[in-house]
């Protein structure tokens, strides 16, 4: 069997209009993949930033086997302000799939917040009710999302290490890299 290692961090969040902020996140993979090791969903603290930037600094570290490369592992996100009540209200949602290449990779999930009608726009106007997405499985994937009206919120940004083991056995050949880019979306 081939083995994938994902060591990291979620390391923060800019550019989002909230500075207090935390991130939920879950990764999901196919049905020929199997989990040994690790978190498959979680939750950052909360950072009060004072700058642009908050960081969260949140451990990952994940080990997986697969037959098939089919349901490669992504990452999707969902960034929650707190208020000053302390609840939760949602900035924006994400995906990255796992980097293929072996290394260590730096990435930016772009992420979204979906816009409701103008009577859900109204209710988060004057009642801070942020429409959310009824069925979360849509974040990783994006068979139903292009019907949906969105907006830009932010960056999460990322630091995966790859270790493959064994996929050569398997007929599959990556090429190593580095990635710097922005990423997110289908």
């Amino acid at each position: 069997m081939a083995e994938l290692y994902v060591i990291g961090e979620i390391v923060g969040a800019s550019g989002f209009s909230s500075k207090n902020l935390c991130c939920k996140f879950t990764f999901t993979y196919g049905e020929h993949w199997k989990l040994h090791k690790g978190e498959q969903t979680g939750q950052t603290q909360t950072d009060y930033a004072s700058s642009d930037m908050c960081v969260w600094s949140h451990p990952v570290d994940l080990f997986f086997t697969t037959t098939n490369v089919i349901g490669w592992p992504r990452l999707a996100v969902q960034v929650f302000k707190i208020d000053q009540y302390g609840c939760y209200d949602l900035e924006g949602y994400g995906f990255v799939q796992v980097p293929l290449a072996p290394g260590t990779h730096n990435l930016k999930i772009l992420t979204w917040k979906p816009t409701g009608t103008k009577t859900e726009e109204f209710a988060k106007e004057f009642l801070g009710l942020t429409p959310r997405l009824k069925n979360e499985s849509l974040i990783a994937s994006g068979d139903d999302r292009k019907m949906l009206r969105t907006e830009s919120s932010g960056v999460v940004h990322v630091t995966l290490g790859i270790i493959q083991r064994e996929f050569d056995k398997q007929g599959i050949v990556t090429k190593t890299e580095k990635s710097d880019g922005a990423i997110g979306g289908d």
